[in-house]
């Protein structure tokens, strides 16, 4: 197993038993969705240092997308600013904003290994996505811009570069960005 797939199995299994013990004090099986962001930057990092040597411009978009996820919850900002900043927060448009900027670098990282890849499935797979993002950005539930990530692992998984080490660090991190988005979910809903 690599220290990849390590890490994105011991992040997993910590917010499923983080759920548990949600189970057993509250009697509601609940993922604790306000650290999510924080594992993303954690394992963002950890996946950083371990493959900065090989693929700096890719573990740059990958730093630069999960800080803008990170940013793009206001919520975040509750343990650093006290509460009139956080009206000011979220009054302005600097949320939206770090939305945006994580869209560009998801796209990005998405359009290098498109570049790389000469596969017409994987072009297909990229329209798809950017016509999700239009689409979604009109929808009231801002939660299922979680079905964007989907396309960037799977897209991987079909180009056979999944096991490839350049690209072993993307596939994990958006397998988790989907796990994380998915207990985000399935924490609102049930």
């Amino acid at each position: 197993m690599s220290k990849e797939q390590r890490t994105f199995a011991l992040s997993a299994l910590t917010l499923f038993f983080l759920a548990f013990s949600n189970l057993l004090t509250t009697g509601k099986f609940i993922f604790t969705f306000p650290i999510n962001d924080f594992v993303l930057l954690a394992v963002t990092i950890y996946f950083f240092v371990l493959n900065y040597s090989k693929t700096k411009i890719q573990h740059l978009l990958l730093i630069f997308f999960s800080i803008s996820i990170f940013c793009s919850n206001y919520y975040n900002f509750e343990f650093f600013l006290n509460s009139e900043q956080m009206t000011d927060l979220t009054n302005s448009v600097f949320t939206d904003f770090a939305l945006i900027l994580s869209f560009i670098f998801y796209f990005a990282l998405f359009f290098i290994l498109l570049k790389k890849e000469k596969a017409t499935f994987l072009w297909i797979l990229f329209v798809i996505n950017f016509v999700l993002i239009v689409f979604l950005q009109f929808y009231e539930q801002k939660f299922l811009l979680f079905l964007i990530y989907i396309f960037l692992p799977i897209s991987i998984f079909i180009s056979k570069k999944s096991n490839s080490t350049n690209y072993k660090s993307v596939y994990y991190l958006f397998l988790l960005v989907n796990v994380l988005h998915f207990t985000k979910v399935i924490s609102i809903y049930f």
